[in-house]
């Protein structure tokens, strides 16, 4: 059994921890990973995958009397505590729960998870490849030599204890960003989610700099690329 999870904020307002971006983006171009979810399930499952699932994790990021400020502390489904330092990096908490749910009522042999968390992503890669971080070197190498053969490129990124160390919290059993002046924001991005996956084979594949392209593809025409329905439907089917 293979799950793919995703987060989606349906509505984004930001206000107490503001994005920064030169121009305006819509927010039905940030989260793409719900979007290839909903395609990826709703098709032809492959033969020979067994059971395929996905799992949306769907939420409002809107400020109210009751909003997350920076410095709450929140307990995630998994029961480990999180201190919220950066409200616009929201995504990864519900991922986080995604994740854990994911493990607990399915009990998957691998979970691949798709979502354009971090901005540091496309620092690091541009928008050409996205960044590719698993637990499993074999699960990596086969999502690798699917994204080749699609086009939907990928790099791998590395998953150390350095950058896990970064976001430990002296109030909380992380934080939900890493430490001033750290760098690799995509990496203490993939740390944090790892924390929440029980020896699951896992993938996580950042696609925040891959989700749209402001020219014609041979995979696809400009816009939303729908990036990592023909690698993940490749993958199910070698696999």
């Amino acid at each position: 059994m293979f799950r793919t999870d995703e987060r989606g904020v349906i509505t984004i307002l930001e206000s107490i921890a503001i994005i920064p971006r030169l121009l305006p983006l819509p927010v039905k171009k940030r989260e793409e990973g719900v979007p290839f979810c909903v395609v990826g399930v709703e098709g032809e499952e492959p033969a020979g995958a067994g059971v395929v699932g996905g799992v949306m994790a769907l939420v409002e990021n809107m400020p109210s009397g009751t909003a997350q400020r920076p410095g709450d502390i929140v307990k995630s489904m998994s029961g480990q505590t999180i201190e919220v330092l950066n409200t616009d990096a929201e995504g990864r908490l519900i991922l986080a729960d995604a994740i854990w749910y994911t493990q607990d009522r399915f009990s998957p042999k691998a979970m691949i998870d798709l979502a354009t968390l971090t901005g540091a992503v496309v620092v690091a890669l541009g928008h050409e490849f996205a960044g590719l971080f698993s637990n499993d070197d074999d699960l990596a190498e086969q999502i690798k030599r699917s994204a080749e053969f699609t086009g939907e490129k990928v790099w791998r990124m590395p998953l150390t204890d350095h950058f896990d160390d970064k976001i430990n919290s002296e109030l909380a059993d992380m934080q939900n960003i890493g430490k001033a002046n750290t760098g690799g924001g995509s990496i203490t991005g993939a740390q944090f989610i790892k924390r929440f996956v029980n020896g699951t084979k896992w993938a996580h594949i950042d696609i925040a700099g891959v989700k749209d392209t402001s020219d014609d593809l041979f995979i696809c025409s400009k816009g939303v690329t729908g990036f990592g329905v023909h690698l993940l439907y490749d993958f199910l089917c070698k696999i």
